[in-house]
C-alpha cells in the first residue's frame, strides 16, 4: 500500500542535515520520523542532480521537484488469480494449493505472476475475509453435517416442532425439516429426507451431538442407525459430546445455518407442523440461492458443480425401519403395567395432550410415567401411586397447579413428593405464589428437555431424602427416648414448660455442655443466645400448634449451619433434633460459586459475540472503540477505562475513548510517552500487560497521585494492543476505585476483547487509507 508523500519541506530538511550539518542517515531518519531508505533515496537524487544545501534552499517547490524528478513509478502489474474460484476448486479430490498455483502459472506463462509463496499468502488473506462458515475446505461429496436444533418451536396445541438441519460440506447447500419428536427414529427419517433432497449419498454423515434426545432403547437405536448406514452405503460417525463440540470447527457451517433459520422461526406462531415446513422451504430457497459475498455463485450452483457429481447414487428402494419394540407406558388410565424391574414413578399433570405426550416420551425410558389431564385425577393418582416427582402444568377452571400442590402438601403420605411447576410464561407474581405454596422448582414453557431431565433427577433425590427423614421421625416416635443415645443426630426432649428432660450424647457434643448441666433446666435459660431468633420462632410454633417443623439455622458466632427439627410428643412436650450440616453447606457454596463463574463466562462470551456483530456496522473509529471499551469494563466490573492509540510520529499514546473520567484526569493523561511513568506507557514499552493492584504503593506514580485521588482511581490494568504484523497500535486500560487484581478467567476474556479492538483498529485504518486513495 502506498505511504504518504514526503513534503518538500522535509526533503529540504534532509539536504540541510546531510550536506550542511553532516548528520548520518540514521540520525536524520530518527529526527524527521522517516526511514533510512527514504533519507538515502533523496540524498542520492540530490547528488545525481548536483545539488547541495546552498543551492536547494533558494529553489522553489516546483524547481526542486523538477531537478530531483520526484515521481513514484508504478509497479509492473501482477496477474491477479481468482481466489474465490480457487477456494472452490480445492474441494476436488487431489486438488492442492500447489496444483492450483501451477495451473495459474501455465495459464499466464507470458505475464508477470506471483511466486508460490506470495500466491499462498494472498490466498490465505482472502480466506480470512470470508465468512466463518465458508473458510473451511471439504472434499466434494465427502461429508454431510446434520443434527436437531437445540431449541424447539412451540405449536399452538401445546406440542413442539423439532427442527432438523443438514449442510453439505463442500457447497454448504442446506436442508431443513420439522419433526414432532426428538428421537433416533425421527433423526433417521429426517436424514433419509435429506439424502433424497440432495439426490445422492455422501461418504460420511456427521451428527452434531446425540442422535435424538429422547432415547427409548439405546441398543435398538444404535442398531437402527447402523442398519440405515448399511442400506445407503455410507457411514454415520459417533456423536461428539457437548463439551467437545462447542470448540469443534467442522460443525460451524451447520451451526450458523441453525442460528439464521431459528431466528426466522422462533418468534412466530405456528398451529401445525405443516406450517413450519412451509416456512422452512421459503427460508431454504432464500438461503441456498442467495449469492456468496466473496465466492462465485451460490450454494445451489456450488452444489451442482462440486458436490452433486461426487455423491453416490441412491438405492433403488427406500429404507424400511425394523419392527418397533414395546412402546412407552400409556399412563392415561392412571394405572401402570407390572414390569420386571420397578421404576421410579413420575406423575405428569398437564391440561395439554401434546405436552403430556412429549413428557411421556422424555421420561419414558428411565421412569414409569403416570399422566393425568386434570387436577382431580392427578390428586387421585398421587394418592394411589405415591410418585417420586410431580410435573404440573394445569390451568383453570378446574384444579390448577397451585391447588394440586396445596392438596399434596396437606396429606402426610404425599407431603414429601418433589413438585415442579410448568408455567406457560414467566410471571414474577406466580413464582412468588409458587414458593409460598411450597413448590420445589419451576420452569417456563417452552423449556429444554435436557434442563428438565437434570432438574428432575435432583428433585427425585430430594424426595428420597425427605422420605428417609420421615421414616426416621416415625421410628423415633415409636421407641423410648432411652435407646436414642447412639444416634448421630443431637436429640433433646423438653416438656410443655420448656424444661429439658432428655439429652443424648450427640447433643452434648453439639452444644459443648455436659448432660448434668442441662437436665431440668429451662431451655431458653440454658441457651439465651437463641432468643428472638428463627429457632425460638419455629420451636414455639411447633409447641403451640402441635406440628412438626423443619428448618436450617446459621450461627454467626460459630459460623456453623445446623439442620433443626421439632416434633410433638404425647406428654405435651416436643422432641428437638439438631444436625451439623456446615460441611454440606460449604460444599454447596463451592458448587454455586463454580456455577456462577461458569454463567459469568458464558455471559461474557455472549456479550463478546454481540459486540463483534455490532462492530461490523460501525465505521467510525472512536464510536467503535467506545463500544469495545464499554464491553471490557462491564466484563471486568470496572468503573472506568480508556483506550489509547499509538502515534508513531511523536511516539506517544493518546486517549481516543474513555469512560467515567473527569476532565482533569483526561487533560493530565491525554498524551503520554511510552515510558515507565504510567502503566499504559510501561505496557507499551515492554510489550506485556501491566497490573497495579494498588497504585499508591508504587513510587513511580507519586507525581500522579493528586490526579488519581481526584478521579478516584486506586488500581488498574493496561493491556497493549499489537497488530498482526507486530506493530504497537495502542493500549486498553481499565481502572478500579478500590485495590483490585483481576481473576485469570477475566484476563483471558480481556485478551479476546483486545483482539476485537486490534481487528477493529486495523480494519478501520485500512478503510480510511483506501478512501484517501
Amino acid at each position: 500500500m502506498r505511504g504518504p508523500a514526503i513534503s518538500i519541506d522535509k526533503i529540504k530538511d534532509i539536504l540541510r542535515l546531510k550536506t550542511d550539518v553532516r548528520n548520518s542517515h540514521e540520525h536524520i531518519a530518527q529526527s524527521l520520523g522517516l526511514s533510512k531508505g527514504a533519507v538515502g533515496k533523496y540524498v542520492g537524487l540530490a547528488r545525481s542532480a548536483g545539488l547541495d544545501w546552498a543551492v536547494a534552499r533558494r529553489m522553489s517547490e516546483a524547481e526542486l521537484k523538477q531537478r530531483l524528478h520526484v515521481r513514484r513509478q508504478q509497479p509492473f502489474p501482477y496477474v491477479q488469480p481468482d481466489y474465490g474460484h480457487i477456494h472452490l476448486c480445492l474441494c476436488r479430490s487431489g486438488a492442492t494449493l500447489l496444483s492450483e498455483w501451477r495451473r495459474y502459472k501455465d495459464d499466464h506463462a507470458e505475464q508477470k505472476i506471483y511466486r508460490y509463496t506470495q500466491f499462498c499468502e494472498h490466498y490465505h488473506s482472502f480466506v480470512l475475509r470470508l465468512g466463518c462458515s465458508l473458510r473451511q475446505v471439504f472434499r466434494s461429496g465427502e461429508k454431510m453435517f446434520g443434527h436437531f436444533a437445540e431449541l424447539a418451536i412451540p405449536l399452538c396445541d401445546g406440542g413442539y416442532a423439532h427442527i432438523f438441519l443438514v449442510t453439505m460440506g463442500a457447497s454448504r447447500l442446506s436442508f431443513a425439516c420439522a419433526a414432532s419428536k426428538d428421537t433416533a427414529q425421527e433423526w433417521v427419517s429426517c436424514a433419509i429426507r435429506a439424502l433424497h433432497f440432495y439426490g445422492g449419498v455422501p461418504r460420511l454423515i456427521i451428527p452434531d451431538g446425540s442422535i435424538g434426545t429422547m432415547a427409548n432403547d439405546a441398543a435398538r437405536d444404535h442398531e437402527m442407525v447402523l442398519s440405515f448406514a448399511r442400506h445407503y452405503g455410507t457411514s454415520v460417525l459417533p456423536p461428539i459430546p457437548r463439551e467437545a463440540r462447542q470448540t469443534t470447527r467442522p460443525f460451524l457451517p451447520v451451526k450458523l445455518v441453525e442460528r439464521w433459520i431459528m431466528r426466522k422461526l422462533y418468534h412466530r406462531q405456528f398451529a401445525t407442523l405443516a406450517q413450519v415446513e412451509a416456512t422452512l422451504q421459503l427460508c431454504l430457497a432464500r438461503l441456498n440461492y442467495h449469492p456468496f459475498r466473496q465466492l462465485p455463485g451460490s450454494r445451489a450452483s456450488a452444489f451442482a458443480e462440486w458436490d452433486q457429481p461426487a455423491l453416490a447414487p441412491l438405492p433403488a428402494q427406500a429404507y424400511e425401519f425394523p419392527e418397533p419394540g414395546p412402546g412407552p407406558l400409556s399412563a392415561e388410565a392412571l394405572h401402570s403395567a407390572v414390569q420386571d424391574k420397578p421404576k421410579i414413578k413420575v406423575l405428569v399433570a398437564d391440561s395439554s395432550a401434546g405436552m403430556r405426550s412429549y413428557l411421556e416420551q422424555l421420561f419414558g425410558n428411565e421412569y414409569q410415567v403416570i399422566s393425568a389431564p386434570n387436577g382431580p385425577l392427578a390428586l387421585q393418582a398421587a394418592l394411589e401411586h405415591r410418585p417420586g416427582l410431580v410435573l404440573s402444568g394445569l390451568i383453570r377452571p378446574e384444579l390448577d397447579g397451585f391447588d394440586l400442590l396445596e392438596a399434596l402438601r396437606a396429606q402426610p403420605f404425599t407431603s414429601t413428593i418433589a413438585f415442579i411447576l410448568l408455567f406457560s410464561r414467566s410471571n414474577d407474581d406466580a413464582v412468588q405464589e409458587e414458593m409460598r405454596a411450597g413448590a420445589d422448582d419451576w420452569l417456563t414453557k417452552p423449556f429444554s428437555g435436557r434442563e428438565l431431565l437434570s432438574k428432575a433427577r435432583g428433585m427425585l433425590a430430594l424426595t428420597r431424602s425427605r422420605r428417609e427423614t420421615q421414616r426416621s421421625n416415625a421410628q423415633l416416635h415409636a421407641v423410648p427416648l432411652t435407646i436414642l443415645d447412639g444416634l448421630s443426630e443431637g436429640l433433646m426432649g423438653v416438656d410443655a414448660e420448656w424444661r429439658i428432660t432428655y439429652v443424648n450424647s450427640s447433643a452434648e457434643k453439639l452444644v459443648r455442655l455436659p448432660r448434668a448441666c442441662l437436665i431440668n433446666r429451662n431451655y431458653w435459660e440454658a441457651f439465651p443466645a437463641l432468643r428472638r431468633t428463627l429457632v425460638e420462632l419455629e420451636y414455639r410454633r411447633a409447641m403451640s400448634g402441635r406440628m412438626t417443623v423443619r428448618f436450617e439455622y446459621y450461627d454467626e458466632h460459630d459460623q456453623a449451619w445446623t439442620e433443626m427439627h421439632a416434633s410433638p410428643m404425647e406428654d405435651g412436650g416436643i422432641l428437638l433434633c439438631a444436625n451439623d450440616i456446615t460441611d454440606r453447606k460449604r460444599a454447596q457454596e463451592v458448587l454455586q460459586g463454580a456455577e456462577a463463574r461458569l454463567n459469568g463466562e458464558l455471559q461474557a462470551m455472549n456479550r463478546l459475540q454481540l459486540l463483534g456483530t455490532r462492530l461490523l456496522d460501525i465505521s467510525d473509529l472512536e464510536s467503535a472503540l467506545q463500544e469495545v471499551l464499554g464491553a471490557a469494563t462491564s466484563m471486568l466490573g470496572a468503573e472506568m477505562g480508556t483506550i489509547q492509540l499509538y502515534r508513531p510520529q511523536t511516539q506517544t499514546l493518546e486517549i481516543v475513548a474513555q469512560q467515567g473520567f473527569c476532565e482533569e484526569f483526561l487533560t493530565h493523561f491525554h498524551s503520554r510517552k511510552c515510558d515507565d511513568t504510567t502503566a499504559s506507557g510501561r505496557a507499551a514499552k515492554h510489550g506485556k500487560r501491566v497490573i497495579l493492584q494498588n497504585a499508591y504503593l508504587d513510587p513511580a506514580f507519586v507525581p500522579h497521585r493528586p490526579v488519581l485521588a481526584l478521579a478516584g482511581v486506586r488500581a488498574w490494568q493496561s493491556t497493549p494492543l499489537f497488530g498482526r504484523d507486530g506493530r504497537l497500535l495502542g493500549v486498553l486500560s481499565t481502572h478500579f476505585r478500590e485495590p483490585h487484581y483481576p481473576l485469570d478467567r477475566e484476563l483471558r476474556m480481556l485478551d479476546l476483547y483486545a483482539r476485537q479492538a486490534v481487528s477493529l483498529i486495523e480494519r478501520l485504518l485500512i478503510e480510511a487509507a483506501q478512501r484517501e486513495l
